[in-house]
């Protein structure tokens, strides 16, 4: 039992002097530049895709073949002064196995001059000693953005709209400049404009610009603009120092798709063909009313109601002058056809009650119309033939 502990000590013994001497005649990692400060240089851009990259790994390596582990040891720039940790720069970083040291910039202030000290060490934490990487990273005139914009406005004849279009700009090169190209137009029929040019903006202080219009009757239609925003670039300093070439270059950005202008009509009844009009007994008889509907092509179910002035009893057929219908306007207007031959049950003076409704819109509408139908003629009275009768006195 001695011998085998004697043994077992003997082994521990040896292998422990083995690591000594390994530890002993270990070599620590070199640089392919040991007199260098600065190993290598890369020049990259804001946004880079993809980002601005250095393969630290391709200079340096190990005599003993050892894999090596990569860190940031510190980081100074031209913007941020004085000595930051890699964690304040979360923009930055290493692969700790592969080497590959990455600026990825996206904002101004995330750009100029990198001085990044790397250090690559064995497993044991033998360095090679920090070494820098320099990174210069050009900001860029980045194009403003639009932050509150709608694809389609709703507006309707004589009443007021008010809206506001908001757009940023990273590098806020203020006052923001918008604008507003109508490039065509669907007029009413009744429309006598001769351009498509609906409104204009206003300009507001730095992001906005407003939209502000009573349209008119004769404006009903639908309008199709291209809206821009431009930033004012000229002027600006490069604040880190690293800019672009175009840096101080007005930026301008168009909304993605035409926006459209929806102007809508108010729902009216014209039965001024029909109104007072005369209709004869057992005569045809015609008259138009015509619709100007809210939208475009809304659907409208018309019907009627009809009443004798004067009398309070039971009506046989209500709906004698015009049957409920259901169709749909075209360009904001629609017309319905009245075509009547009246029977001896409507003579008489009339009450028709002509109602609407914009299915579309939600919108309803009625209007009375007075007609008048007169008798042909005043026919025989028949008798229906008499059985005789017995009678007595």
């Amino acid at each position: 039992m001695r011998k085998r502990g004697v043994l077992l000590f003997g082994a521990i013994f040896v292998f422990v002097l083995l690591v000594h001497v390994r530890l002993a005649n270990a070599s620590p990692p070199q640089w392919s530049c040991s007199t260098c400060d600065v190993i290598g240089e890369v020049y990259g851009t804001e946004g880079d895709f993809p980002p601005s990259q250095y393969n630290v790994s391709q200079n340096v390596s190990d005599p003993d073949g050892d894999p090596l582990t990569f860190t940031i040891e510190n980081i100074t720039s031209t913007l941020y002064g004085s000595d930051k940790s890699s964690n304040f720069y979360y923009w930055i970083s290493i692969g700790s196995s592969t080497g590959i040291l990455e600026v990825n910039s996206s904002l101004d202030n995330e750009t100029g001059q990198f001085n990044i000290s790397v250090d690559a060490k064995q497993p044991d934490n033998v360095g090679a000693g920090a070494r820098l990487f320099i990174f210069y990273i050009n900001a860029t005139n980045d194009f403003p953005v639009f932050t509150n914009i709608q694809g389609e406005y709703n507006l309707t004849q004589n009443e007021i709209f008010t809206d506001f279009i908001n757009a940023s700009d990273e590098e806020e090169h203020y006052p923001l400049y918008f604008s507003i190209n109508f490039t065509s137009c669907e007029l009413a029929d009744w429309s006598t404009r001769t351009n498509c040019s609906l409104l204009n903006l206003i300009q507001m202080p730095n992001t906005s610009a407003m939209l502000n219009l009573t349209p008119s009757h004769n404006d009903v239609g639908v309008y199709y603009a291209n809206i821009s925003v431009m930033d004012f670039g000229e002027n600006y300093t490069c604040v880190s120092g690293y800019c672009s070439p175009d840096y101080q270059q007005n930026k301008t950005t168009f909304y993605s798709t035409l926006v459209k202008f929806n102007v809508f009509a108010s729902l009216e009844i014209n039965a001024s063909d029909c109104q007072n009009k005369f209709f004869q007994e057992g005569q045809e008889g015609t008259c138009w009313i015509n619709l100007t509907t809210r939208g475009k092509d809304d659907t409208i179910n018309a019907s009627s109601l009809a009443s004798l002035r004067n009398y309070n009893g039971n009506i046989f057929n209500s709906s004698w002058f015009f049957s409920t219908t259901l169709e749909n306007a075209t360009n904001f207007t629609l017309s319905f056809l009245v075509n009547v031959t009246p029977s001896k049950r409507e003579v008489g003076n009339w009450s028709i009650n002509f109602s609407v409704s914009d299915i579309s819109s939600g919108e309803e509408k009625s209007e009375i119309i007075y007609v008048y139908v007169n008798r042909t003629s005043n026919d025989v009275p028949s008798m229906d033939p008499i059985a005789n009768e017995n009678v007595s006195t």
